[in-house]
């Protein structure tokens, strides 16, 4: 082994003298040449690339479109036409059964053959020992869809009010209405109805006094069914009521039945 170590000195001696070294040869001392190497990092992956965004598809140009809502108009008050309206027929005196619309004039309590549709304004009875008085505020009636419609200038109208036991307790057989102001107006020595249609909406708004009504003292029902006709249109509706200070009483509807 001396000797072999000897021999690499010199002739590594000698090949430096000269300018030429060959390389060293581990192998002879039991190593390896790539153990001698330096260890070297792997590369590192390459990175995938990144998917390329579809652009999303563009509208064609074009000319833009608008849309103009017109105003609504403003609604106009008018009368019925009663240019050519026939003439109606009279209220007959005898009691009508259930009839279909249009049907024959009749006079209150007896059920219009119309119907309306209603919403009742509050009625109080009001009982001072010098003047009784019942008083309404303004209500709404609309016609049935299968009215010929109403002419207060020609038709007659009539009001009545019916207790629970079925007496009629207030009655104005016969109403003759005339023009006021954007409406009508009838009047009695017992009172008087007002009529007009409606500003605002289908229908017409009715309004009525009744002077003096005879009751007696500490008189009160329950109930009443109003009944207010015009041809043969007209208001039937029940009416409920409480009762108030010094006799007196308020009474409403359960609500519209347009």
């Amino acid at each position: 082994m001396h000797e072999l170590w000897r021999v690499v000195l010199i002739t590594t001696s000698i090949a430096l003298i000269i300018g030429w070294a060959p390389a060293f040869p581990f192998e002879l001392l039991g190593g390896s040449a790539q153990a001698q190497t330096r260890v070297q990092r792997p590369p590192r992956p390459t990175p995938k690339p990144r998917p390329t965004r579809v652009p999303r598809p563009t509208r064609p140009p074009g000319p833009r479109q608008t849309v103009v809502v017109p105003p609504s108009p403003t609604p106009t008050l008018s009368l019925p036409d009663v240019g050519g309206t026939p003439t109606p027929t009279a209220t007959p005196t005898m009691i009508v059964g259930n009839q279909s619309c249009p049907g024959i004039p009749v006079t209150c309590p007896q059920r219009p053959a119309c119907p309306t549709g209603n919403k009742i304004g509050q009625l109080y009875y009001k009982y001072p020992a010098s003047a009784p008085v019942i008083t309404t505020k303004p209500s709404e009636m609309r016609l049935d869809r299968r009215s010929n419609g109403i002419f207060p200038d020609t038709e007659i109208g009539s009001l009545s009010l019916t207790d629970k036991d079925g007496i009629v307790v207030v009655r104005m057989p016969r109403l003759e209405f005339r023009r006021d102001g954007n409406g009508w107006i009838a009047e009695t020595p017992e009172g008087w109805v007002r009529l007009a249609p409606k500003e605002v909406g289908p229908g017409y708004t009715f309004q009525f006094q009744y002077n003096t009504p005879n009751f007696p003292p500490g008189y009160f029902s329950v109930v009443y069914q109003l009944c207010f006709s015009i041809g043969d249109d007209g208001v039937d509706e029940q009416i409920v009521c409480q009762p108030k200070a010094r006799d007196g009483f308020l009474c409403h509807n359960n609500g519209p039945t347009f």
